[in-house]
């Protein structure tokens, strides 16, 4: 019975060692360093909200203009927005961002800088948040 329980022991252990060298592989095949090197590797942008880094000018990014400068400003209710939540508005907010023509104005690379500094690549267009942005502005919600 011992030598059974030692057994399993020994297989979970070599699961976790080999789990964790096949993600340290695929990390590095993918480019990444892993995480407990920590850091960004020089000549990568360090201003993300999430924290991970990308390689500076991997993509041609700029932010979103600012439309209005005053801090008390409540803007509108971006959670009207469908796929926006809570966090994403906190997030949004501390980007400068709190109309719906703010965001209906954005450009492609607009939306990359978001996407970046979120940490969801690709998000908001799979989530149509200018589109949906627009149709509220032109409604008169924003």
């Amino acid at each position: 019975m011992i030598w059974l329980v030692l057994q399993i022991w020994i297989f979970v252990f070599g699961a976790f060692v080999l789990g964790a060298v096949l993600g340290a592989g695929a990390g590095w095949m993918a480019g990444r360093q892993p995480a407990a090197h920590g850091g960004a590797r020089s000549g990568e942008a360090g201003n993300r909200l999430g924290g991970a880094e990308i390689a500076a000018g991997a993509l041609p990014m700029s932010p979103p203009p600012r439309t209005a400068n005053v801090i008390d400003d409540a803007g509108d209710d971006l959670g009207e927005i469908i796929g926006m939540t809570e966090a994403d508005i906190r997030r949004l907010g501390l980007l400068g961002v709190r109309r719906f023509g703010e965001i209906a104005s954005w450009t492609d690379d607009n939306i990359r800088w978001v996407e970046h500094q979120l940490g969801e690549p690709g998000r908001i267009g799979r989530e149509r948040w200018v589109e949906q942005a627009r149709s509220l502005f032109d409604q008169g919600a924003g």
